[in-house]
């Protein structure tokens, strides 16, 4: 039976390629497959690498299919023939991204973490820099303190872009632009400059670890894609809470009407979006952003602020998921190396051990103090309490980084799935 499809040379989430195709699932039995005559996918790369559209067959939307030549062998099946070739299935992209991209040395297991860890320090600075002009002198103290903390972990980098970005940090750290004057509001375009640099870095060194496998690569980049997007939404509702034109005095029928349209744009994203482990959280943000859109639809048509209350309290929640969708992110960071050391049976080095206790360190007090810039607690409003699993976890494996003796690998990486799962 013959089979084409579209092909695709870059995945974009903003627009898939989806295809309708005849698959054979591997079903975790040694002696079969599911063999499926039609089942809707996104294509991310031709031929081997699928997302689930749609739940059925004993899958779930979101499902990654990866093509397995072994398995299509030892199940008697022809490896030339794509509608007999058998796929694994994988619960959700990191579950996929873990077991396609068993990548080696120093970039991949170092200078990867090392740049999420840097991207995450970048972003508090620019979270926090909105509010320097009412900041407390302690308060500025901890500011400056936060950028010269960055400052010393990278003054010996010797990456050009990685230079550059360094550059700009120090102008972060004095406050003051080249005319010598403090100038607090420069601070949010080198931010959004550094994070435009550290990501050029990350692309190039994934260009550079030669044994990253194309998938692995693949999925990373749609992993980014996601990221990006889900840092724009919660800048942009982080950004509409602090809007004088929504909730202060500057308000008008035509303000609220386009930050309505640009937040249910955010939405239609999300919707589209079929990966887990997102789409638990997303489904929840697309509700609370349409709800948003209409409130202020609403608000503009009767002149009528009395919805707006409402809005703000959706806004922060919608804002609070997307900080706690990105602790998610730093655990998976660290996940994947220590899953690779378990499955190599290899061990930390020191340096690895000093950068995963400072980024779980991060990640604990992000998930139990207030945040910095609302000073609402990341668990406020939620339905379900699962930060108490999820810190637990991280405070357990921080005791093992600590730990006197070697970090005893295993528990470190059963302890860091628990803790990934229900976020």
């Amino acid at each position: 039976m013959d089979y084409f499809e579209t092909g695709v040379a870059w995945p974009d989430v903003k627009c898939p390629v989806i295809a309708e195709r005849p698959l054979r699932v591997a079903n975790g039995r040694s002696d079969g497959h599911t063999v499926i005559s039609s089942l809707k996918v996104v294509v991310l790369v031709n031929g081997c690498l699928y997302a689930v559209l749609e739940d059925g067959h004993g899958l779930r939307a979101g499902d990654i299919l990866s093509r397995n030549f072994d398995l299509t062998r030892k199940k008697g099946c022809d490896t030339t023939e794509p509608t007999e070739q058998v796929f694994v299935r994988y619960k959700s992209i990191f579950d996929a991204r873990r077991g396609i991209g068993r990548v080696y040395g120093r970039y991949r297991e170092i200078e990867i973490p090392e740049l999420a860890r840097w991207k995450m320090d970048t972003d508090w600075l620019f979270r926090t820099s909105w509010t320097l002009h009412r900041a407390t002198k302690e308060q500025e103290e901890q500011f400056v303190w936060q950028a010269e903390r960055c400052i010393k972990k990278h003054e010996k980098d010797t990456s050009e872009i990685k230079l550059d970005a360094l550059r700009r940090l120090l102008k972060i750290q004095t406050m003051t632009d080249s005319l010598g004057r403090r100038n607090t509001t420069m601070i949010p375009m080198l931010c959004c400059a550094i994070d435009r640099s550290l990501e050029a870095r990350t692309q190039q060194v994934r260009g550079i670890g030669r044994r990253m496998d194309w998938r692995a690569m693949v999925l990373e980049h749609v992993i980014d894609q996601i990221q990006a997007e889900c840092r724009a939404i919660r800048r942009a509702a982080l950004d509409v809470l602090q809007a004088n034109d929504i909730f202060g005095e500057a308000r008008t029928p035509r303000t609220l009407r386009g930050r309505a349209n640009r937040i249910s744009d955010y939405a239609e994203f999300l919707k589209i979006v079929q990966v887990r482990t997102f789409t638990r959280v997303f489904a929840h943000v697309v509700s609370e952003l349409k709800e948003v859109a209409e409130l202020f639809h609403d608000a503009a048509s009767k002149r009528d602020s009395g919805h707006l209350e409402r809005a703000r309290l959706l806004l922060g929640k919608i804002y609070r998921s997307m900080i706690l969708l990105e602790q998610h992110w730093r655990l998976e960071e660290v996940l994947v190396v220590v899953s690779s050391h378990v499955h190599n049976g290899e061990v930390l080095s020191a340096y690895q051990i000093r950068l995963f206790t400072d980024e779980l360190d991060e990640v604990h007090r992000t998930l139990t103090n207030p945040d910095p810039v609302t000073g609402v607690h990341i668990d406020t409003d939620f339905e379900t309490d699962v930060l108490p699993i999820v810190v637990g976890n991280v405070l357990s494996c921080l005791t093992n980084l600590r730990g006197e003796d070697d970090v005893f690998l295993p528990s470190l990486y059963d302890d860091l799935k628990i803790a990934c799962k229900p976020l």
